[in-house]
Formats: structure tokens, sequence, C-alpha cells
């Protein structure tokens, strides 16, 4: 995906790394959570692809800081306090103005379960959830925790790799109760590496969401 060549302005806090909208601009907020054995910082690369394609200058980009070490993912042990954090996050950008329905919640892998948890525990309803993954392990499991302010947020899942997959978006849809909004199949297992966490073909399949879900607001 290139190095950075526009101006990014970056906000460091306790909890989180902050891409700062286009000054003016900001009118959504998309808050990512980064998978086990990545870092917050790793998913700043996406930011300046999506927005030389036009679609995201409104947008600040939240990506918090989670525990990265491995761990078994067939259990939740390790998403309750990730989970919060997002709530916590996602509260915090009411709290500065941005409209509940302007902001997406997303991850990769176990992040991408972080942010379920997050969004299905909470009645404060968002535009929409985005993420990737080669096999969601834990949608029966993140049933019970559903309640009805997201009953109807749409789920788009960016699969990247069809022989690993667990379950695909009717079954997901089935066994979370969530309305799929999209399921791209896209080549590619998980990595750490920076330069190869999301694909061109990612990048337009995350474009399209949020062109969707997070559009440019006309005055």
């Amino acid at each position: 995906m290139g190095s950075l060549s526009r101006e990014i302005l970056l906000v460091h806090k306790d909890d989180y790394v902050r891409v700062r909208a286009v000054p003016t601009k900001h009118t959504s907020t998309y808050i990512f959570c980064h998978a086990k054995g990545q870092k917050a910082a790793d998913w700043i690369s996406i930011v300046e692809p999506l927005r030389n394609l036009g679609i995201a200058d409104h947008i600040a980009f939240v990506f918090p800081y989670l525990d990265s070490r491995p761990t078994d993912r067939s259990n939740l042990q390790a998403l309750p306090e990730a989970a919060t954090l997002v709530q916590k996050l996602v509260t915090e950008e009411i709290g500065f103005g941005v409209k509940a329905d302007r902001i997406a919640v997303g991850g990769d892998e176990d992040g991408f379960e972080t942010a379920l948890l997050a969004v299905l525990n909470s009645d404060t309803k968002i535009a929409g959830l985005i993420g990737l993954t080669g096999g969601l392990r834990l949608g029966n499991k993140l049933r019970v925790f559903r309640k009805s302010g997201n009953a109807e947020t749409p789920v788009f899942v960016i699969e990247r790799s069809q022989e690993h997959r667990v379950v695909g978006g009717k079954k997901l849809s089935e066994t979370i109760g969530q309305p799929i909004g999209g399921w791209i199949v896209c080549n590619g297992a998980a990595e750490t590496k920076v330069e190869t966490l999301l694909s061109d073909q990612g990048i337009e399949t995350m474009s399209s969401f949020l062109r969707k879900n997070l559009p440019v607001e006309m005055s």
C-alpha cells in the first residue's frame, strides 16, 4: 500500500492512536481493532489509500491498543475488556459531537470478534461493522450477548480464504442473528506485516463499505 505521502495527523492517547479527519471536515469515525500479533499502529497504513479514493477525508480513524499476545481463539476470555474499551471509544466520539449513526466499528480476526462483541452488547445504534477474517469461530457464542440496539446493524465481511472458512455469510447471519450487508472473498491469509494486512481488493471493499455507511455529507 506504499508509504504515507499525504499528511497524516496522529493523536496518541493512553488507549488508542487516532488519525484525525482532514481539518474542518470531521463528521464520522471508524474504530478498527487489530488482531493478535499486530499493533494498533500497523493499521494506520490503510488510511492513505482510502483517502486517495476521495471517500475518507471526513472520517477520523481510531485504532485502540488491544492485547497483542496470542491466545486461544476458541473462548471469550480475552474479549470482554477489549470490547469495553471499544464501547468507551464510541461513547467518547459521541461526546465529541459525532452522531452515533456516523460511527462504524470493525477489526481483523480476533479484533473483528472484539468489534462484534462490543456492538452486539451495546444499546447504542451505530452505522455498521466491517471485519476481516479467515474464519469467525465465535459466532454462536456471541449471539447470547446481543441487545436490541444493534439488532438491525449490518455486518460486512472480507473473507481472506475459503479453505479456512468456519461460517459463511448465511450461516454467520443465522448464528449471530445479524443482517449481513456483504460477504466478499479476498485472497491471502492473515498477516502481521503492514504491507500485506489488506490487499487492494480489500481496500476497495472497505471503501465501498465506507461510501455506503459513512458517506460524505453534502452541505
